[in-house]
């Protein structure tokens, strides 16, 4: 009898779930487990995942059985384009038979948590230079004081968390 729904295990969804930006695919980014007191055929629980608040398509996956969670392409998930500190999910937990040796049987139970993935950003960006200044050519003076500012060179860092700009002129 399938009286029971799926319970998520203690600090199962409020683990600290990591991902760096850019990373390959089946990249492992964590795993969440549930159970079910119920007999035989409805005691498995299956997992799904499904995007919410913004968050794209195809980005992570969850595998059926298990509950681990995994990047789902090679370099799909970007913290820059457009600027993102979190992917957001709802996380399924079903006791749903899938066996083709179950009978039929209409009552099953979906426990539904949400979960929250932090992407870490990662310099990949080349900073962008304004070069609408770079062809113009400065007259320094000999006697000009140390602190005097000549030119102001301007770049932006794409990165989501722009680095400082370090500039070495030659």
């Amino acid at each position: 009898m399938n009286d029971n729904k799926p319970i998520f295990a203690e600090g199962s969804l409020t683990q600290e779930f990591r991902v760096r930006e850019r990373s390959t695919k089946d990249t492992v980014i964590g795993s969440v487990t549930a159970t079910d007191i119920d007999g035989p055929l409805y005691n498995r629980v299956h997992y799904s995942i499904v995007p919410v608040k913004g968050t794209p398509e195809h980005l992570v996956k969850i595998d059926l059985n298990s509950g681990q969670i995994t990047v789902h392409a090679d370099s799909a998930i970007d913290a820059d384009e457009p600027p993102r500190h979190f992917l957001y999910y709802t996380v399924i937990a079903s006791d749903r038979c899938l066996d083709e040796e179950c009978p039929p049987d209409p009552t099953f139970w979906n426990q539904i948590e949400s979960i929250q993935i932090e992407i870490i950003d990662t310099n990949d960006k080349i900073p962008e230079a304004d070069t609408s200044k770079f062809n113009t050519t400065l007259t320094i003076y000999e006697d000009v004081a140390n602190t005097t500012v000549l030119e102001r060179l301007v770049a932006i860092d794409l990165d989501r968390d722009g680095k400082l700009i370090d500039y070495d002129v030659l």
